[in-house]
């Protein structure tokens, strides 16, 4: 029995933050989107992006709150804090 599988990952070069957000399509059919769940933790990073249900990725100038950013991730999906 698979699991339903997201990926939420936050980089930095210490001057920009990017987010990248992959699931599979069991998990975008339950009732999730990347587009959406990046367009909700993005502004955490002063950024945005775009992409397609299954992968998006984005970029912003606030690097510092990228750990912010992926704790969003995190209880928009439901999950426990880290």
């Amino acid at each position: 029995d698979e699991q339903p599988t997201v990926a939420v990952l936050g980089a930095s070069d210490g001057s920009t933050a990017n987010l990248l957000i992959s699931m599979t399509e069991d998990t975008v059919a339950e009732r999730h989107d990347a587009v959406a769940l990046l367009k909700i933790i993005s502004p955490h990073i002063q950024g945005g992006g775009g992409g397609r249900p299954t992968f998006a990725q984005g970029g912003g100038s606030r690097p510092e709150g990228i750990a912010e950013a992926l704790d969003a991730a995190r209880q928009e999906l439901g999950l426990p804090p880290a």
